[in-house]
């Protein structure tokens, strides 16, 4: 097959090739060592990409493999299509399984950029929420983005002010106060948690 869309270097296949037979053996063949978790799992190729022409077609939508990349699923339950797959790092990968694995609420599975967009919450807040704040996968999904801009008044406790006007009054950064409402803070914890002090300590004199 790779000989008859001139896909042969020195007589040996071209790595976008080898890749091509790879997936295919992986989704297709159950004798492959690499099946139970692509075919036997349901992962699927696109018909684009199978058949005699399916080599050139799967060159042609992906373009060469860039050095230090491998063909990524972006959803990973999702097949090898045109839509689905890029070229990518070994870091983004590992980025990419962080981020897009499946978590089920009352019921309802999807892939956490999935969640995000039926959402309106961006991945990077989920991201932030699940790992940076410790919240629960449910927690970070479920709950909304306090959505609060700088002249929008902020009302903690009998004070009312404006999100600048909190900066100024507690020394916390407007953007970090906005990070924290963003993040789904409430409005007297954003404003009274003192920021950290990460600094080295002077001696005392």
């Amino acid at each position: 097959m790779a000989e008859r869309h001139g896909e042969m270097r020195r007589g040996r296949h071209s790595r976008e090739a080898d890749i091509w037979v790879a997936m295919i053996q992986r989704c297709t063949n159950s004798n492959c060592e690499s099946y139970p978790n692509y075919g036997g799992r349901g992962i699927t190729i696109c018909d684009r990409w199978l058949g005699e022409e399916g080599l050139a077609n799967f060159i042609a939508d992906m373009g060469r493999k860039p050095s230090g990349c491998s063909l990524d699923r972006i959803n990973n339950d999702g097949p090898y299509s045109p839509e689905n797959c890029r070229w990518s790092t070994r870091q983004e990968q590992q980025r990419n399984r962080r981020v897009n694995h499946n978590v089920t609420i009352n019921g309802e599975t999807h892939c956490l950029t999935e969640w995000a967009e039926i959402k309106g919450i961006s991945v990077r807040t989920l991201f932030k929420r699940i790992h940076g704040l410790g919240w629960s996968e449910e927690r970070a999904i479920t709950e909304p983005i306090c959505r609060h801009r700088s002249n929008k008044i902020i009302t903690v406790g009998e004070q009312s002010m404006s999100v600048s006007e909190w900066s100024k009054v507690t020394g916390i950064p407007e953007s970090t106060l906005r990070s924290r409402l963003s993040c789904g803070w409430n409005a007297e914890r954003a404003v009274s948690t003192p920021l950290s002090n990460t600094g080295p300590k002077r001696n005392a004199a």
